[in-house]
């Protein structure tokens, strides 16, 4: 997973666990996100510091 920071023009890379999957769907509030592991069985988030 990749974040943007639009502030700082930097990019963030993001390991998931379980190896590759295809993210279907993303949800989240400020500072998180929420996906759908594809075919993996399994619900991914990710939560950012400020």
């Amino acid at each position: 997973m990749v974040r943007f920071d639009p502030a700082t023009e930097r990019f963030t890379t993001v390991d998931l666990p379980g190896g590759r999957a295809d993210v279907r769907q993303m949800l989240g509030r400020a500072g998180e996100v929420w996906g759908a592991a594809s075919a993996q069985d399994r619900l991914v988030v990710v939560r950012f510091g400020s």
